[in-house]
């Protein structure tokens, strides 16, 4: 019997020491494969926290990745550009982006682009988990990759929790080159095409949606953010990108206003301006503009804050 239950632990450590080495060399192997992406999400979130030393950093969700053109921001300004944008992304991410440049340098600028209907959703603790590949890297965004569930911290020590979830990601920018955005458009991801109006339906009408309750905790998160910017010095200036068909005032612009004043930045409102509403050639679908569209609205931004850093 004392043999057996020798033979059964010994099996036992054999396991666990087996798992363990196939672990580690899992990491080992996406690490590398991860840091050396042609193009792509994680070629992209590389730069974005690691090396970007940009004059001026474009951050937000899906509107901000794809419509500011870093080229026409640098033509206008004479500064550096990177779009930090992420496409599904909220808050959260925008704070680990925040996190890891803020380590590393004080932008000159930023640029968040806000949703008019931001503060009324939840805070997503799952798309911005794609970042888990970073969490021992980068010690600053671990708090907030640790809000997911009280598990996280033992989680992250394995390297096929951490990675479960990259693969699509990290092997199709091998495959297919440029399907996040070609690496010299700077991190924007410019979507091609236009809308395709049905006639017979009648655009010519606001967009109508249920109020909802403003989330305290989305609001207090984006405080958090906002202080931080402010207290390093940065002039941040907050857009609120065109839809195709205007909108109506949201309770979550007036709470931008109002924090506007407490964190000392500047709001860049254009939800209803009629350079863009109800023109198809400008958007891609209802919410997002395409190349053309964007070129325009970066013009249009990029003037707006050429024109207040001179006054």
């Amino acid at each position: 019997m004392k043999n057996v239950i020798i033979r059964i632990s010994r099996n036992i450590i054999f396991l666990i020491l087996l798992v363990a080495i196939i672990d580690i060399l899992f990491g080992v192997i996406f690490n590398f494969i991860m840091y050396n992406s042609p193009d792509g999400r994680y070629f992209k979130s590389i730069h974005t926290l690691e090396t970007s030393t940009a004059d001026i950093l474009i951050m937000g969700s899906s509107k901000a990745e794809t419509n500011f053109n870093p080229h026409v921001f640098e033509k206008t300004l004479g500064l550096s550009v990177w779009n930090s944008g992420r496409g599904g992304q909220s808050i959260p991410f925008f704070r680990c982006v925040q996190e890891a440049t803020l380590k590393r340098y004080i932008p000159k600028i930023v640029i968040l682009n806000l949703g008019a209907y931001r503060l009324e959703n939840e805070l997503d603790k799952n798309r911005y988990m794609f970042l888990k590949p970073f969490y021992w890297s980068h010690p600053e965004i671990r708090p907030i990759l640790e809000r997911k569930s009280n598990n996280e911290k033992y989680l992250m020590f394995s390297s096929l929790y951490r990675y479960n979830s990259v693969f699509y990601y990290l092997f199709r920018s091998f495959v297919i080159h440029g399907i996040d955005g070609d690496v010299k458009m700077k991190g924007m991801k410019p979507r091609i095409g236009s809308i395709k109006l049905d006639t017979s339906l009648n655009y010519k009408h606001k967009i109508e949606r249920d109020e909802k309750t403003l989330k305290e905790e989305t609001i207090l998160e984006l405080e958090i953010l906002l202080k931080k910017f402010n207290e390093a010095g940065v002039q941040l200036y907050v857009v609120i990108s065109p839809d195709f068909q205007p909108g109506d005032k949201t309770p979550s612009i007036d709470v931008y206003n109002k924090l506007s004043e407490k964190y000392n930045f500047k709001i860049i409102n254009l939800m209803n301006d009629n350079d863009f509403i109800y023109k198809p050639e400008l958007f891609k679908d209802a919410a997002h503009l395409n190349l053309e569209g964007a070129n325009i609205l970066s013009n249009k931004v990029a003037k707006k804050i050429k024109s207040m850093l001179h006054n």
